[in-house]
């Protein structure tokens, strides 16, 4: 498990830095005391976080009555927050990292906002905004600030008069859609990065486990070389170690040209010039994006499967056991012994100067190290099922990339109802949520789609909900007019 060093917090001014890495092991509770004493959270250098890191915090932070605010919270980081659901009112978003886009300056700059001028941009102006010094905001607003609006309609979509604002319905819809494969694909890569390295800090663990007893052992007798497997395990931790980094290395790139095309479509949506060939370029951009994520998906399936088999040999201490137990008693004398558990960083704590120069009681020592691997392995293969997960989230975009792949030409030409291809695309997404991320993303973004997938899933009838969704479609059209 993670150690105390991974996380850190540094408190000044009832200001509180949160330091290292978050996971879902992070403990915690060992900084409830400045926890309690501080009012404001800062993110700022939290290199690495876990979803499910991140949603321990929050809760924690709630479970203890803690009334403060989030300050400079990155941006991938937002994201988690606003898809994990309503804070219950003590935890509140301070400030936030936003990218935004000036016409005078190339490429996309990041700033630290205030979380209540988003909000009041949002209420005056709409979802989509742009600031005379900073520029074009290239996230909406009804997606940045909903733990504050909680409607999924509002801020309204303020489009300017081009083809969006005709086609508010259409327009939306493909906002709403590129940022779920977006999102999905984001979190995917976070939930792969936790689990790469809870895999790597588990089998290290191991390989000192594995190690140490053979430390002992050859120091007792040098023929133990003959029985360890030291070296083959650490090639293989190499081994493991560089297919994860790969594939997670793989998965961030591909999130690019989705928050190239989340960013196509806000900067489509807010010139007036812009038309429809505008929106569905964008669209299009997407799916390509989608269909080169195949080789990536088979890859996954192909590092999961040979790190899964390779993690089974860190199990196999049979050898080194029936080795040490072969050992003559009366050959281990109390001098060697000492070196030995000394090689081995074999402590003496809890244990009387008599068993630890006891050869029979540092055998069982030994057995009891060896025994903590079968636990650690088997967190490692239930971590391994992350692998299989995602590459179904992949797969579940790529059916989605398929169906539009064959209808967007027809959409483009106006000779094929986007209603139809809206409700297949929607379908087809909401039929298979593989993970808990992709489930809330789906329900982020169309709550009204997913009330009737789990009305269906009980057994409910569904058929009022179908009118509902038509009249919140037909409101979010007006609102956009």
């Amino acid at each position: 498990m993670s150690e105390v060093s991974d996380f850190a917090v540094k408190v000044t001014n009832r200001r509180c830095e949160l330091l290292g890495h978050l996971t879902d092991v992070t403990p915690l509770e060992s900084f409830e005391s400045e926890f309690r004493v501080s009012k404001e959270f800062d993110l700022a250098k939290l290199y690495s976080v876990s979803w499910v890191g991140l949603r321990r915090l929050v809760t924690f932070l709630e479970s203890i009555g803690t009334r403060g605010s989030l300050q400079n919270v990155p941006s991938h980081v937002h994201r988690i927050l606003i898809l994990m659901g309503e804070f219950n009112g003590s935890l509140t978003i301070g400030t936030i990292e936003v990218e935004m886009r000036h016409p005078k300056k190339p490429g996309i700059t990041k700033f630290i906002m205030e979380y209540d001028v988003l909000v009041n941009n949002g209420l005056l102006r709409g979802s989509f905004v742009a600031f005379e010094h900073e520029g074009l905001l290239l996230d909406s607003l009804h997606i940045l600030c909903r733990p504050v609006f909680r409607n999924h309609r509002l801020p309204r979509p303020n489009f300017a008069r081009n083809w969006a604002v005709a086609n508010a319905q259409e327009s939306l819809f493909w906002y709403e859609y590129s940022f779920f494969v977006r999102m999905t694909i984001e979190s995917s890569g976070l939930v792969l990065a936790s689990a790469v390295r809870l895999l790597e800090d588990t089998l290290q663990r191991v390989f000192q486990r594995i190690s140490s007893v053979e430390a002992f052992a050859k120091t007792l007798d040098p023929r133990a070389k003959q029985v360890s497997r030291g070296r083959e395990l650490l090639e293989l931790l190499s081994r493991f170690n560089d297919l994860g980094h790969t594939c997670v290395s793989s998965l961030q790139a591909a999130q690019e040209p989705f928050r190239n095309c989340c960013h196509a479509l806000v900067t489509a949506f807010v010139d007036r010039d812009s038309l429809k060939s505008g929106v569905y370029g964008a669209v299009q951009g997407m799916v390509t994006a989608l269909q080169s994520l195949s080789d990536l998906t088979r890859r996954l399936d192909q590092v999961g499967f040979e790190s899964s088999q390779g993690i089974v040999h860190f199990q196999e201490r049979e050898n080194i056991l029936t080795f040490l137990k072969s050992l003559n008693a009366d050959d281990v004398t109390s001098e060697k012994l000492a070196t030995a558990r000394r090689k081995a960083k074999f402590t003496n704590e809890g244990s009387s100067a008599e068993d630890a120069s006891d050869w029979h009681s540092s055998l069982q020592e030994c057995q009891q190290v060896l025994a903590g691997v079968d636990t650690e392995v088997e967190g490692c293969l239930v971590a391994m099922q992350c692998y299989d997960s995602i590459r179904q989230v992949l797969e579940h975009r790529l059916a989605e990339a398929e169906c539009l792949a064959s209808s967007l030409p027809a959409l483009v030409e106006n000779s094929l109802d986007f209603a139809e291809v809206r409700a297949k695309l929607l379908e087809k997404a909401s039929s298979k949520l593989a993970t808990d991320q992709e489930k809330y993303a789906f329900e982020f973004f169309f709550p009204e789609e997913y009330a009737i997938r789990r009305n269906m899933e009980a057994g409910e009838v569904v058929f009022f909900e179908t009118t509902k969704v038509s009249e919140a479609l037909v409101e979010v059209v007006k609102e956009a007019s």
